[in-house]
């Protein structure tokens, strides 16, 4: 048994679309591409499944009922059965870990103090010229503006907590580090992993060894849920009702005793929504759609030391071994 820590150095501002966002050709006069704050967990999920593919380990022919069955069992292949991908960090100096929340990045450690700072990687635009794809020919008087995000300036770099119980050899090639296409404009992305000595639940509940009877569960990536908490007839408006049963359903398959006392859903982009969550290469159309519930969402909970840890070990939702779900728990002490 492996746990890696995936590094991923951007030297360069880099775009990251929405989901169902795939095409980059702009679309009218003075189109704006805005940029999520960090990738989403199939885009990282799915560049390890490239290099498990490009390196022969397999060879993915469909997406199946899930969607991700094209890379679920690339990853199988490139880091051992019962893998899991914990998304949603990032790291700066002395390799201090932070976790993503909407206003920017925290330490793990500093979560839910309102005194820390978080840190926010600052944006750029820039003024394009859509291409005819086929020709590279420009396309006359079609103006685009594109949006970036850049980490580098901040001082950090993305990352994510990898379980692997059987790494294959490829991983190895990792590890010295691997130069890689990454983003929405295919940067260069120098990627790279680093084993840890730490487990990962040594690394997302804080205390790990703790008799705390409420917690914080803090989103750090979005979790995917194939069920809707809306009434029929009332798309919009999510009452406390459907929150409630938000929270159940984000929480159905945990053990033990479970008691939500409340659920913050953060506005944010995607928001609170169905989404396409990425591409399905093989079969060239998105993939099956999903209720997004957006990253920084916090559910304040009663739970047993045990229902906690199964939590944070399993994810939450759907497609949680890929990254989705993934939940920092914090002992609320307040």
């Amino acid at each position: 048994m492996h746990v890696y820590k995936l590094v991923i150095d951007t030297p360069q501002p880099i775009v990251f679309r929405r989901p169902s966002d795939n095409n980059a050709a702009a679309t009218g006069p003075a189109v704006e591409g805005a940029t999520l704050d960090q990738p989403l967990p199939s885009t990282l999920a799915g560049l390890l499944a490239d290099i498990a593919r490009q390196n022969g380990l397999c060879s993915p022919r469909n997406c199946g009922s899930t969607g991700f069955e094209n890379i679920s069992d690339c990853l199988a292949k490139l880091l051992g059965e019962g893998y899991h991908i914990y998304s949603g960090f990032a790291v700066r100096e002395a390799d201090e870990l932070l976790v993503y929340t909407p206003a920017g990045y925290k330490p793990v450690d500093m979560l839910t103090d309102p005194n820390v700072e978080p840190i926010k990687p600052p944006r750029h635009s820039r003024i394009g010229i859509a291409l005819k794809p086929a020709l590279k020919t420009v396309r006359e008087g079609l103006l685009y503006t594109i949006e970036l995000v850049d980490p580098y300036i901040a001082g950090i770099r993305y990352t994510s907590i990898i379980y692997s119980p059987n790494p294959s050899s490829t991983v190895t090639l990792i590890q010295k580090g691997l130069a890689v296409r990454f983003g929405g404009e295919n940067r260069t992305t120098l990627l790279r992993l680093e084993e840890l000595s730490r487990e990962p639940l040594d690394l997302l509940i804080r205390p790990r060894n703790s008799n705390c009877k409420e917690w914080v569960l803090h989103f750090a990536s979005p979790a995917l849920l194939e069920e809707s908490p809306w009434d029929k007839g009332n798309p919009v408006t999510l009452t406390t009702r459907s929150a409630e049963y938000v929270a159940r359903l984000l929480l159905k398959n945990s053990e033990g005793q479970v008691k939500v006392k409340s659920i913050i859903i953060p506005k944010s982009i995607p928001g609170f929504e169905v989404i396409a969550p990425g591409w399905c290469t093989p079969e060239q159309r998105p993939r099956r759609p999903y209720l997004h519930v957006p990253a920084g969402t916090r559910i304040v909970l009663e739970a047993d030391k045990h229902s906690i840890e199964n939590i944070v070990s399993e994810g939450i939702g759907c497609c949680s071994a890929y990254g989705w779900g993934t939940v920092v728990a914090i002992c609320n002490s307040s």
